[in-house]
């Protein structure tokens, strides 16, 4: 295996306390500023969150504190600069916690 030379920066976290989550999207912090090679998504609630990146449909489902991590294509993007994620509650609205979205790219 090769070393491309590039390095991995972090973005800034995106992150959203309970009490803004509502049952419609809204977005989950700033747009993102560069091409994503990595995501890693929280849902550190109480409730089971939606997650959307058109805003329309539910492109990811989470339940009470999870989290999960995205590398679809190892050394390409995953999500355009640009791209702006969105977040719901899929029912009653969360009475603790966080959603955040954390990002990588070259």
């Amino acid at each position: 295996m090769s070393n491309s030379g590039q390095r991995v920066k972090d973005d800034a976290v995106r992150e959203v306390a309970f009490g803004s989550i509502t049952a419609s999207y809204a977005n989950l912090g700033a747009a993102l500023s560069n091409d994503a090679f990595a995501i890693t998504l929280h849902n550190n609630t109480d409730v089971d969150l939606y997650f959307s990146w058109d805003g329309t449909d539910d492109h990811y489902k989470f339940p009470p504190t999870t989290a999960r991590s995205k590398d679809w294509k190892t050394n390409d993007m995953i999500r355009k600069a640009g791209d702006r994620l969105k977040i719901k509650h899929a029912g009653s609205a969360p009475s603790s916690g966080w959603a955040s979205l954390e990002v990588e790219y070259v």
